[in-house]
């Protein structure tokens, strides 16, 4: 069923997809063509204090909070892609930045893929990140756990960055390794990969559990 309540949401089936992205219907990046989905990414090309094409959580770069984001899909796909070309107000870029205390379960079969690119003409001293989750985690304020989870789907997690000051493509952080890691987890049978590219950095982990019970 696609009860989704606390404790069912790993064994949850029959749900639908979570879609955050954007562009035409054209089955690019692996998408299927007039399915209804937009096959590119959620865009961001403005010079707010949005810092990311997806952001989930406020900005407060001197108090980071817990973001307290719940996505559940019941056994459906879960897809973020996001890309930002311009410098925000902080002067970072991220495709896609992520607060701490998130949690996604995609349920029994449901798969998840992140993908973030950054391309953004940063300062010397500011950062392009492809995918930046945990962000400011380091900062003092309110910390928590995230956890993306499926039973026996895939998580693929894809980052890119060019141009600007300094250029992370995958960035996952925590404030403490034991309390509040981010978690990417693997029940059943699914693989689980990480793909980043940046000049400075192609992937930085600190304070990440990786679990894959059978896959790769």
């Amino acid at each position: 069923s696609t009860d989704r309540t606390a404790g069912k949401t790993s064994t949850a089936s029959g749900g639908g997809k979570i879609t955050l992205a954007g562009g035409l219907d054209n089955g690019s990046n692996g998408g299927t063509a007039n399915d209804g989905i937009p096959g590119g990414y959620a865009l961001n090309t403005t010079t707010s204090s949005i810092v990311a094409g997806i952001q989930l959580g406020t900005v407060n770069l001197s108090n980071p909070v817990n973001a307290n984001i719940t996505l559940y899909s019941g056994g459906g796909d879960m897809t973020l892609r996001g890309r930002m070309t311009s410098v925000s107000s902080a002067g970072d870029s991220a495709g896609i930045l992520a607060y701490e205390g998130i949690t996604a379960d995609a349920g029994t079969t449901g798969s998840i893929t992140l993908m973030g690119d950054a391309s953004a003409s940063t300062a010397p001293g500011h950062f392009n990140d492809g995918i930046n989750f945990g962000a400011f985690a380091g900062n003092p304020g309110s910390h928590a756990a995230s956890v993306w989870r499926t039973n026996n789907g895939n998580i693929a997690l894809s980052a890119t960055t060019t141009n600007g000051g300094t250029n992370r493509g995958l960035l996952l952080y925590a404030n403490n390794s034991t309390t509040y890691a981010n978690t990417f987890a693997i029940t059943g049978t699914g693989n689980l990969s990480l793909t980043g590219s940046g000049a400075n950095n192609n992937i930085i982990l600190s304070g990440v559990n990786l679990l894959a019970a059978s896959g790769n």
